[in-house]
């Protein structure tokens, strides 16, 4: 079955139409600025400014839960969803509703009733962490772990049988990057303090300035100390924060978080993209794979266990290895490896250079985390282990 996927983490809700094309990504957040109601980058480039105008939280809850304030039309998360949904101005089209693993049955309800005012078709919903785990491609038993907004996730899959099963499913409540920048905003307000004798979280456009380049920064990838700016009195002051000082803050924030040592954790691409969260983990349980970015084609892979008479919830699905593949490009040259460093299968990761003879026979030009390549007969999956 052809279809749309609409992807429903809150941190960066994803929309992809039937070719594959990513259409919209934006974070879940909602501000009434009086007149209309405003989502995504453009709400949070005001959340600081305006809080009692805004909203981020109506995605984890997916529920009546009334606002602490009415924004304009909406007088309830499930109202604020609705709205949302209707920016997007989405075709009138079969979708998947890509969900949390951790989603009970009475959100998915609410979620589906919200979709039927909306007038969006859902053709079925289907968990995020086995679509995590279906892109590993060959595996036995993997916890996924995911990060939300105000959320910390981890998803076991486990294959038998030839079919991945969702087996196990854990939340740490307020453990999302909301949480981190939170912590991070309080450690530059004190070295603004200490530096300019300024607080800038005294005022709300200093506050959201600062919140808005420490977003930037995150995004960005860099590993170099944040360089921040706030206006005092007319004056440009400059201030460079260690990074040292943020992922101690970040270790403080996940202290009570427990993981266990001996469990193949796989990390998505959002949580690898916030700094200092993947270091973090990896300081406690040793090494992890790196899940690549979800694409459109893993979700097409679990479109075959939609139904054509009712809407279902897919949290088991046929392994397929390969599901990921790469382009074969005619060369007998050794791939160029982009930077990967192990091999898995059946969820045991071995060294690329075991594979060096094997390599030469692969008929692509490179490989790169999150390829799935045919090696000595076996479905192998390129991951970056640091």
């Amino acid at each position: 079955m052809s279809v749309n996927v609409l992807q429903l983490n809150d941190i960066a809700l994803t929309f992809y139409n039937q070719a594959g094309e990513q259409v919209y990504a934006q974070p879940a957040g909602a501000l009434w600025d009086g007149k209309t109601l405003k989502f995504g980058y453009e709400a949070n480039s005001q959340s600081r400014v305006h809080p009692q105008q805004f909203n981020h939280r109506y995605l984890a809850t997916v529920s009546g839960q009334p606002l602490p304030t009415p924004l304009g039309p909406a007088k309830n998360h499930a109202d604020l969803i609705y709205h949302h949904l209707l920016s997007l101005d989405l075709p009138n089209e079969p979708f998947m509703l890509a969900i949390p693993a951790h989603w009970n049955n009475e959100q998915l309800s609410v979620l589906l009733g919200i979709c039927q005012e909306a007038r969006v078709q859902v053709a079925g919903f289907a968990d995020l962490g086995l679509a995590h785990a279906l892109a590993l491609g060959d595996f036995q038993e993997v916890t996924i772990l995911d990060v939300e907004l105000h959320r910390l996730t981890a998803t076991t899959v486990a294959v038998e049988q030839g079919r991945a099963n969702i087996t196990d499913t854990r939340v740490w409540e307020a453990r999302g990057s909301q949480y981190v920048y939170e912590g991070w905003m309080s450690v530059v307000a004190d070295e603004f303090v200490q530096h300019t004798r300024f607080d800038p979280l005294h005022s709300g456009a200093s506050e959201q300035n600062l919140y808005d380049q420490l977003v930037a920064w995150a995004q960005s990838g860099q590993s170099a100390n944040p360089r921040l700016t706030i206006d005092q009195r007319g004056d440009t002051v400059e201030l460079e924060v260690q990074r040292a000082d943020l992922s101690t803050k970040l270790a403080q924030r996940f202290a009570s978080v427990e993981l266990n040592q001996g469990t193949n954790y796989a990390v998505s691409a959002a949580l690898q993209g916030f700094p200092g969260l993947r270091d973090w983990i990896v300081s406690q349980v040793g090494e992890i794979i790196s899940l690549p970015e979800l694409s459109h084609n893993t979700f097409a892979q679990l479109s075959d266990e939609l139904s054509a008479e009712q809407v279902v919830r897919i949290s088991s699905a046929r392994c397929s290895s390969g599901s990921v593949s790469i382009v074969n490009v005619d060369a007998t040259l050794t791939p160029e490896l982009k930077g990967i460093t192990h091999l898995v299968s059946q969820g045991i990761a071995r060294p690329v250079h075991e594979f060096q003879t094997a390599l030469t026979q692969l008929k692509q030009d490179r490989v790169a985390p999150g390829d799935v390549i045919e090696v000595d007969g076996r479905q192998m999956m390129a991951i970056k282990v640091e």
